[in-house]
């Protein structure tokens, strides 16, 4: 990875995590930072994203470098970096448990004009580094906001970008944000999104459904020195995309917008274009593991992404949270291993005894490295995949119980590679 441009770096330590079970995950850690205001607010996001400190084996250093002995220095991340000649990413300033360093956000595009990928959580610093980072780029309006995923920590930021955005078309004639275009996929239902220390949050509290741009799968962005197609990639939210960075334009389009051209519904078979690269949002992460909401359906979005990477030559990775990961197809490869286990590892437990077993009995059998006060946490990834585990019929419930069906078609290894 080339770093043209460096800004202030953001230094985050882990410390013990604790659980609270009437939260998704809390932990206590220590945000150490280098030349950032001291006025900056470090309160996490509200949205639970990583379980990388109790869902790792020793042997998947690949997952877990930036853990030891309960806690470990992440890598450092520039709160402002040009990553490539069209990707240059804007820290969302929101480090945390939860985030890592924070919220990565990206102008893409080389020209004058670029689109943005997530908006961080609508703090006021992000306005100030997205400003810096706009003035470093040369980019003298933003021309659409695409949303990887409607989590507080991504679509947060959206009222506080678009009202700067205002403000510049007022002095600058930059792009009016009523012809800015806020692209999201649109589910038919969402949930409400899941806060750590507050009230659970609807989406379009945030910004109103009515002013959503939907996208679709295989849907084509395209701004000077970028095309960007869209794969609709569900599991750790209802409506998650991930973004393939394309090296030249699609050969038509459907629909104009000021500077985007949008092809809906391109097809499904390869580009033609040589990819650069895929904006992940948080089915991949650049340390450690995520979280998600259907593990049946994160498991075929990773097999999907593998099958991209390696269909396309995919390396570079621009995740939602953490460093760019320069290694893809193996990283790739290690999280669709490494969920693959977690689900063998239950099915193993369960079909090696006739009694029926609560979700903790299952979760001390699986996670036995595991320090008690992370058993929570661990569970919480069991009782998904005993989820799966029912829907595919391997497994049946009763109330809080679980019991292997014998005979069902699942093949439990118990291996623990």
């Amino acid at each position: 990875m080339s770093a043209w441009r460096i800004r202030p770096l953001i230094n985050v330590n882990l410390a013990v995590a604790s659980y609270h079970p009437h939260k998704k995950y809390s932990f206590s850690f220590q945000i150490p930072l280098y030349q950032l205001a001291q006025s900056r607010r470090l309160t996490s996001t509200t949205t639970a994203l990583v379980s990388q400190t109790m869902d790792e084996n020793k042997n998947e250093n690949l997952l877990t470098t930036h853990l030891e002995s309960g806690g470990r220095k992440l890598p450092e991340i520039p709160t402002g970096e040009r990553l490539s000649p069209c990707v240059y990413r804007v820290l969302g300033l929101n480090p945390g448990p939860f985030t890592l360093t924070g919220t990565n956000t990206y102008l893409v595009g080389s020209g004058p004009t670029k689109i943005l990928i997530d908006t961080g959580d609508g703090r006021e610093e992000y306005i100030s580094n997205l400003k810096i980072a706009m003035k470093e780029t040369a980019t003298e309006s933003i021309a659409a906001i695409v949303l990887t995923h409607w989590h507080l920590d991504h679509i947060g930021g959206v009222p506080s970008v678009i009202n700067y955005l205002e403000s510049l078309h007022a002095t600058k004639s930059a792009v009016s944000s009523a012809s800015l275009p806020v692209y999201k996929y649109m589910p038919q239902n969402h949930a409400p999104s899941a806060a750590s220390d507050g009230p659970e949050i609807d989406p379009y509290s945030i910004w109103p459904k009515d002013k959503f741009t939907h996208i679709a799968h295989g849907d084509v962005l395209h701004v000077s020195g970028a095309t960007l197609e869209v794969r609709y990639a569900p599991g750790h939210a209802d409506d998650h995309v991930v973004l393939v960075l394309l090296d030249t334009p699609p050969a038509s389009t459907r629909q104009q917008h000021t500077h985007v051209s949008h092809t809906s519904n391109a097809s499904d078979t390869q580009p033609v274009a040589r990819a650069l690269g895929m904006f992940t949002g948080d089915n991949v992460l650049g340390v450690g593991t995520t979280v998600f909401e259907d593990l049946g359906q994160y498991m075929n979005s990773l097999e999907m992404m593998k099958k991209m990477a390696l269909d396309l030559d995919i390396q570079v990775l621009y995740p939602g949270h953490g460093p760019v990961v320069e290694d893809g197809k193996a990283r790739l490869g290690s999280y669709c291993e490494h969920r693959r286990r977690r689900v063998e590892q239950v099915r193993h437990v369960l079909a090696g005894t006739h009694a029926s077993l609560t979700c903790l009995d299952i979760t001390k059998k699986v996670y036995t490295d595991v320090p008690t006060n992370l058993i929570g946490p661990a569970s919480n990834n069991v009782f998904h995949v005993l989820r799966k585990l029912v829907a595919d019929g391997d497994v049946r419930t009763d109330g809080d119980r679980y019991t292997y069906v014998r005979g069902s078609t699942g093949n439990p290894t118990g291996s623990k590679i």
